[in-house]
């Protein structure tokens, strides 16, 4: 963990981990980093109906996550279908934390699939179009 201070932990627990059990928690905080650069999150962007609206997208919102209360989570979904009307954004709900890779991977991982099959094979690892087809390549390991 990279601060010992325990009102820090204890509020990084409670905002991003706050259905992750302890081990896992201590854990995943162990990789968290602030070195990544600020720059791209600074820089102007353009988004315009014929690039980023014409684009499918998706959401999976969760429904205990205290760093992006619903309320929030649903204002970006609003948001992104007001700006193109005509492609709206298909939303996946979970059970869960901000971190559900950690407290929820099963179920989050079962919506990538969705999300990746709407899109068709291509979009899919070539695990699952082969086990889509029937033929599965490998076996993985439960979570």
């Amino acid at each position: 963990m990279r601060s010992a201070d325990p009102t820090y932990v204890a509020a990084l627990k409670l905002a991003l981990y706050n259905d992750v059990d302890l081990p896992d928690f201590q854990s995943a905080a162990n990789l968290l980093t602030p070195d990544d650069p600020v720059q791209p999150f600074a820089a102007l962007t353009h988004r315009t109906l014929a690039n980023w609206g014409s684009v499918p997208r998706s959401y999976i919102r969760t429904s205990k996550d205290n760093a992006l209360p619903t309320a929030l989570q649903n204002r970006f979904i609003c948001g992104a279908d007001a700006f193109a009307l005509k492609n709206p954004t298909k939303v996946y709900d979970i059970d869960s934390g901000h971190s559900p890779f950690i407290s929820r991977p099963r179920a989050l991982a079962g919506i990538l699939l969705a999300v990746a099959s709407a899109r068709g094979d291509e979009a899919l690892p070539p695990w699952a179009r082969q086990r889509r087809r029937g033929r599965a390549i490998y076996t993985q390991s439960a979570n």
